[in-house]
């Protein structure tokens, strides 16, 4: 269980929302499911997809406020990083679960892997928009 609430919003928010979340909600629901005869699931996921935004926005402005302090940036700049680096590889595990759910749609409009690709391309940009290594 995490104790640390920066731990939680950088972890839930530059690490499980832009690569799971993106995964699950855009990449398989937003472009499956009105390909497949579903005409629902697009307007729930642009709710989701609105939440997602203003997370991202206010969450790139408190990692900034931490990267930017005349103190204590390189220990943040660490830290942050840290939770990052530890994230991602719980987060990407997680994702290669996910890949036969790709397999499942009748129409494919494409595969897992090139879902991967968009989304570790996004991913990458918000780290590079924060400063912070896209971990390996």
């Amino acid at each position: 269980m995490l104790r640390d609430w920066g731990e939680v919003i950088i972890a839930t928010n530059l690490v499980f929302e832009p690569l799971l979340g993106e995964l699950l909600r855009v990449e398989f629901f937003l472009r499956c499911a009105p390909r497949n005869g579903d005409g629902v699931t697009p307007t729930i996921i642009e709710s989701a997809e609105l939440d997602w935004e203003r997370n991202r926005k206010w969450t790139t402005v408190f990692a900034q406020l931490l990267l930017s302090d005349a103190t204590r940036a390189t220990h943040n700049r660490a830290v942050l990083q840290d939770w990052v680096n530890r994230w991602s590889v719980l987060t990407q595990n997680a994702m290669r679960e996910l890949a036969p759910l790709f397999d499942l749609p009748t129409v494919k409009p494409h595969t897992f892997d090139s879902a991967l690709s968009r989304v570790h391309t996004a991913s990458a940009a918000l780290l590079a928009e924060i400063r912070l290594g896209v971990p390996r």
